[in-house]
């Protein structure tokens, strides 16, 4: 992956109870991405360079330019790796996660009830 490209997924900040450490929340609104991902704020500065135009080096380049530190390539590409795997990046992954869900959709005569456990009951029952 050599310009990275994040979609566009909501971003806050939370705190870590264990560590007391400040975190960017990445969550997907659109429900592509299961779980969402906190990232410090350090990599949350690189995430917001995946633009899709800049390639990791100029992504490490400008990075070092703000912050006076320097980025392993290595670690960029592990970054812009996990996210792609997350499906936090607009790639072919995700779109081949978005054809099969829309696939199963299609093909599925019974919807899931999305809320369920989250704005009314799991168990249609309750």
């Amino acid at each position: 992956m050599d310009k990275p490209k994040i979609r566009a997924v909501e971003a806050f900040p939370i705190e870590d109870s264990a560590t007391k450490t400040r975190l960017i929340c990445l969550r997907d609104p659109l429900g592509y991405a299961s779980q969402p991902i906190g990232l410090g704020v350090g990599a949350y500065y690189l995430v917001t360079l995946f633009d899709g135009n800049r390639s990791l080096e100029e992504v490490a380049r400008s990075f070092a330019e703000r912050f006076g530190e320097q980025v392993e390539p290595g670690r960029l590409r592990e970054l812009a790796e996990a996210l792609d795997n997350a499906y936090y990046l607009d790639s072919p992954r995700l779109a081949a996660r978005i054809e099969e869900l829309r696939a199963v959709f299609h093909r599925d005569a019974i919807r899931a009830a999305v809320h369920a456990g989250l704005c009314y009951e799991r168990e249609p029952a309750r």
